[in-house]
């Protein structure tokens, strides 16, 4: 193996295993949640649905480099943006809508950078489609859940 093959499996291996890791917060609110406790479905519905948002937050601001840096249709700059705030709108809206709008906007990250980004690995596009299909259903899940 060459210095630049295994500095590109590190790398491979460094983002799956960040990526997985950000899934901890989405697993720990469902487990919480099951305790049937009032408070702990308020609270891991809090918590869930922020993270959600932040989460949305950071993946639009990647593509939002992206777009940037390969010039991209100029247009996606303002759906990433929108996306954004759609992810910020909905800490304010009912606990299902928000579930929803978010399980929609991560399908719709996805979808963009899928078309869009090219240049990616077909390695990374795999595990960006592995996590946002995990990420959609556990919205689903804490949605039937809670």
């Amino acid at each position: 193996m060459t210095e630049s093959t295994a500095t590109h499996h590190d790398s491979n291996q460094s983002e799956s295993i960040l990526g997985y890791a950000g899934l901890m917060p989405f697993v720990l609110a469902i487990i919480y949640s099951l305790t049937g406790a009032t408070e702990a479905v308020n609270i891991s519905t809090q918590v869930f649905v922020s993270y959600s948002a932040i989460i949305l937050s950071f993946l639009c601001g990647a593509l939002w480099h992206k777009v940037r840096v390969a010039n991209w249709s100029r247009p996606l700059l303002l759906v990433t943006n929108i996306l954004t705030l759609l992810g910020w709108t909905c800490l304010a809206l009912s606990p299902t809508l928000a579930l929803l709008a978010l399980a929609l906007c991560y399908g719709l990250v996805l979808l963009i950078e899928q078309w869009a980004d090219r240049d990616e690995t077909q390695q990374y596009l795999a595990l960006r489609r592995r996590l946002t299909v995990i990420v959609v259903g556990l919205h689903l899940l804490f949605l039937i859940l809670t």
